[in-house]
């Protein structure tokens, strides 16, 4: 793996009105028109994908090349539901002689819940990575901003 930054994705460069004005990468990944749910999905985390990869595909934040970590992200949110479903609020079971042990079920979720929360960021859903793009990104002018600009 590279050492250093990661780069930024041209989306979000654009999005943050490309402060440091380089060039754009003009080999990065295509976007994705459409988005079919890959055949080996299912159960929850075909239900997160048929959920969120319309919004992504039309803001132009989902690559072909990125579907294989929003799937990921989308296994996870399914394995969260599973361990949700598995718990049903009990943290602590008994194991044979009686003693409390804690419920299987929470290291999946726990897991569950860290991979969402990595893969997510990566698509700008966790709050702090969508207020990076958002506190950066600069305000567009307007008609009147621009006559104003020429006209003085």
């Amino acid at each position: 793996m590279p050492k250093g930054r990661l780069p930024i994705p041209n989306r979000i460069k654009l999005l943050r009105g490309n402060p440091g004005k380089r060039p754009l990468n003009e080999r990065a990944p295509q976007w994705s028109e459409s988005a079919g749910v890959p055949e080996w999905l299912d159960g929850f985390a075909k239900v997160e994908w048929e959920a969120i990869a319309p919004d992504l595909i039309a803001q132009r934040m989902l690559t072909r090349a990125g579907q294989a970590s929003f799937a990921c992200y989308c296994i996870a949110v399914g394995n969260l539901r599973v361990a949700m479903q598995y718990l049903h609020g009990k943290q602590l079971l008994a194991d044979l002689d009686g003693k409390p042990i804690k419920h299987p079920a929470l290291s999946i979720l726990r897991d569950a819940m860290m991979d969402i929360k990595t893969f997510g960021a990566e698509f700008g859903f966790t709050p702090a990575s969508a207020a990076r793009v958002m506190n950066e990104r600069k305000p567009e002018r307007d008609s009147l901003d621009e006559y104003l600009i020429h006209a003085g």
